[in-house]
């Protein structure tokens, strides 16, 4: 089986910017008491994301059982610039749940062909994977691609969409792999709707309740915990995912035999795209 690459410790510095809010410990202590008093008791998948669990999860990734990755890779390679194409000069490109980016480095290499300016921005839970994966693309090497890292979580990522700053800017927020699959239609259409409505209005202010009381959760040796979750959408599903998150389809690549898709979604500004692989 095909094995992971990992950067020999090369310590050639790359962009990090901390974007974690200050409430990071209590929303987790909150969806930790949420998830574990449902029925049955769920684990948050917040906490399968730190640096070991996104190296498993890199790994598995290689694993020929694994199709997805490969799917989309292929997808990729003979789309990128047909996507590239779609994406507009000085744009921020945001990827949610960034991971391992040999994915994306398909893409970026496609915009650094088109002489295309953007500031990519990986977003994701652990500092040093962030490091290691963006290092792995040599982002020195690109002229026109900017290199970053986002650290921080979903909600992180939405405050941040959300500055005044990056009001007037083009925005393309991609979506590859797994995340959408792993909820179901409502929560994924409820959570594309969060960055569509934080594409298009960077002046929301967004209200986390703060609940400092803990409750205990009693669970028992043997009992069912559930992690994860895997949803397939079929055609119709995928239209109704859509149109309950505010957005349109544009393109869409399928692989054979129609297993897998990679579209590109619009909302009503067309300066501002929503990127997603199912």
């Amino acid at each position: 089986m095909e094995t992971p690459p990992h950067s020999p410790g090369n310590k050639t510095e790359v962009d990090i910017i901390d974007i974690r809010s200050s409430t990071h410990d209590i929303s987790l202590k909150k969806e930790l008491e949420t998830s574990l008093s449902a029925t049955p008791p769920k684990f948050p998948s917040l906490l399968l994301w730190d640096e070991k669990g996104l190296q498993h999860f890199e790994a598995i990734t290689y694993s020929p059982e694994y199709y997805l990755t490969n799917c989309e890779i292929e997808l990729l390679k003979q789309h990128s610039n047909e996507i590239a194409r779609q994406i507009a000069p000085g744009s921020i490109v945001l990827e949610l749940g960034s991971g391992c980016l040999r994915k994306i480095k398909i893409l970026l290499d496609a915009l650094e062909a088109q002489h295309k300016p953007v500031d990519y921005y990986a977003l994701d839970l652990s500092r040093s994977e962030l490091e290691r994966t963006l290092l792995d693309i040599s982002p020195s090497s690109f002229q026109y691609v900017k290199c970053h890292g986002l650290l921080g979580t979903y909600d992180d990522g939405l405050r941040w969409l959300q500055l005044e700053s990056h009001a007037t800017r083009p925005k393309c927020i991609l979506s590859l792999g797994s995340t959408i699959g792993s909820s179901s239609g409502s929560e994924a259409a409820d959570f594309l709707g969060s960055f569509v409505q934080a594409v298009k209005d960077s002046e929301q202010k967004t209200i986390f309740v703060r609940d400092l009381v803990a409750r205990g959760v009693d669970l028992k040796k043997g009992q069912g915990l559930h992690v994860v979750s895997s949803h397939k959408f079929d055609e119709e599903e995928q239209e109704k995912l859509w149109e309950g998150a505010g957005l349109q389809l544009q393109s869409c690549w399928k692989t054979e035999p129609h297993k897998y898709a990679l579209n590109v979604l619009s909302i009503d500004d067309i300066r501002n795209g929503i990127s997603h692989a199912a």
